[in-house]
């Protein structure tokens, strides 16, 4: 959850389910349109998750504000994927536990 009011709706289509290569991708419709995708690789003894997103924002009134509050968006977003970090970190630290 980020600290701007707004919300966004979009499906997610998984498009590659991979388990043995550790790769899930999925597509994204609705108030953003594209990709993510999630990659866990091997790292000093443990794991790492790549993320990856290529999507554009479909919803009117964010694509009509973005040229002023452009800044303002990219720092929610980085808000927002840090306490995403965040709690994936706590729910695999107790799963481990």
């Amino acid at each position: 959850m980020g600290l701007l009011p707004y919300s966004l709706e979009f499906l997610m289509d998984r498009q590659v389910d991979d388990p043995e290569a550790g790769i899930l991708k999925a597509r994204m419709r609705g108030d953003l349109e594209g990709f993510s995708s999630w990659r866990v690789e091997r790292s000093d003894g443990g794991c790492r998750l790549v993320y990856d997103q290529e999507v554009e924002v479909a919803k009117k009134l964010l694509r009509k504000l973005a040229p002023v509050a452009r800044p303002l968006f990219i720092a929610n977003h980085a808000l927002m994927m840090r306490r995403g970090e965040s709690g994936l970190r706590k729910y695999l630290q107790s799963a481990a536990e």
